[in-house]
């Protein structure tokens, strides 16, 4: 383009020959063939002319900015916003459409709608909305490779299974409290409150008044890993298959060893709640007690625990502010997730009971806030500061003690709502093609 560009600007220099209006104008190709606005284009044809003041360019009936042009080149800007559609040149009245469309990103808004759960609580197996669940205390989620979706559902002691289609049923555990190795019907949990599916497609569950880390292995078989007092939140290390696991009193973050060992990667923290990892094996900690997020590089612990660097929030100071990540304030949060294609954060915003010495008391952050990766720029993603139950736009979007999130390979957001006895799924939705 750019040589051409340089041909074109030469061109121009020379004497100026006119289009002949006699003669049909012709468009042959155009390059690229798709792009967005502020892509540079180069179109072929003939019978064009010297003189750019004599042509007009449209992309989907939006007029082009003409930057070069001789009698068989024309170089343009493509317009903002100019959308799928075909190429037109004019000039004085004679006129030539490409046969090929140019292809314009597809424009798309954010929605949020009810994947599963009746609204009510329950115990209740089936399609989207005839679910029930028993979201108590502050559950998390996870997904694997194929979209499914696997859900702590705390108050019925078991680990539910939800398809991309929202069909849910009984992973394992039978709906009371127990502790009870071996086949997944006859599992027993007590209280669990987080799940993570590793690279193998075991799952791993914080179960958490049994104050022990459990396993599902793919063929339903479950087991003990090791015992984790508070345990609260489970999250697996991609690169390697590490489990890490907090503790919420301790204000511990640990490595779960293949002996079952506990090493420490963070500690002295208050209340930590939500934990996740991402694809460089940066670890992200959500400092319940304090209203912050954390973070520490993996590959510099080592025997000790390793230094956790504030990224987001005011220690101690709650609210619901956006902004740069130290000046932001976040209400007691409680999960938090990765979304591996771009590594920004999301962060749900309410930890239902576990915030520390204002248990039980308002959140003002019942919605779920995202985090700009390397920018740490804290923005309201949907929902706000007001309880509700509402689907639409994120902006229009209501939740009640949104405890749980996580971001599937697809870009598609799942939300444990935790007072509306559900699970809301963020997705895409194409308005323009």
């Amino acid at each position: 383009m750019l040589a051409c560009l340089c041909i074109l600007a030469a061109c121009k220099k020379e004497k100026t020959e006119s289009h002949n209006p006699g003669q049909p104008i012709t468009i042959d190709k155009f390059i690229p063939e798709e792009g967005q606005g502020g892509t540079e284009m180069m179109i072929f044809g003939h019978n064009f002319s010297m003189d750019s003041t004599e042509v007009e360019v449209f992309i989907n009936g939006m007029k082009a900015k003409i930057t070069g042009i001789n009698k068989e080149r024309i170089l343009l800007i493509v317009p903002e916003n100019a959308g799928t559609g075909n190429v037109e040149v004019s000039i004085k009245g004679n006129k030539a459409t490409s046969t090929t469309r140019f292809k314009f990103p597809p424009t798309y808004i954010w929605k949020v709608m009810t994947l599963a759960g009746s609204g009510t609580a329950g115990y209740a197996n089936g399609a989207g909305t005839l679910a029930k669940f028993n979201f108590e205390r502050a559950p998390g989620l996870d997904v694997d490779d194929e979209g499914n979706i696997y859900v702590a559902d705390a108050g019925n002691h078991t680990i539910r299974k939800i398809t991309p289609t929202g069909e849910v049923s009984t992973l394992a555990g039978n709906g009371s409290a127990g502790y009870v190795d071996g086949p997944a019907a006859e599992a027993r949990f007590n209280t669990p409150f987080d799940v993570a599916v590793d690279n193998d497609k075991n799952i791993y569950v914080a179960d958490t008044w049994n104050a022990k880390l459990r396993k599902i292995t793919p063929d339903g078989l479950v087991s003990t890993v090791t015992g984790v007092g508070d345990v609260v939140s489970v999250a697996i290390d991609k690169r390697n298959n590490g489990v890490y696991v907090s503790s919420l009193t301790s204000g511990a973050v640990y490595k779960v060893e293949n002996n079952g060992n506990l090493t420490a990667a963070i500690q002295g923290l208050q209340w930590v709640g939500g934990i996740a990892i991402d694809a460089k094996g940066v670890l992200y900690v959500v400092e319940v007690g304090r209203s912050v997020v954390r973070m520490v590089d993996l590959k510099s612990v080592g025997g000790s625990a390793g230094n956790p660097v504030l990224i987001a929030g005011i220690p101690d100071e709650m609210g619901l502010v956006d902004g740069a990540g130290t000046k932001a304030k976040f209400d007691r949060p409680w999960g938090i997730a990765v979304d591996f294609t771009n590594n920004n954060l999301l962060v749900a915003g309410d930890s239902g009971p576990y915030g520390g010495t204002w248990y039980g008391g308002a959140n003002s952050n019942q919605c779920i806030r995202l985090i700009k990766y390397d920018s740490w720029q804290v923005s309201t993603f949907a929902g706000n500061g007001e309880r509700g139950n509402v689907n639409g736009t994120p902006s229009e979007a209501r939740f009640s003690n949104p405890t749980g999130v996580v971001v599937d390979k697809s870009g598609n957001i799942y939300v444990v709502d935790a007072g509306n006895q559900c699970i809301r799924k963020i997705y895409k939705e194409v308005v323009n093609d």
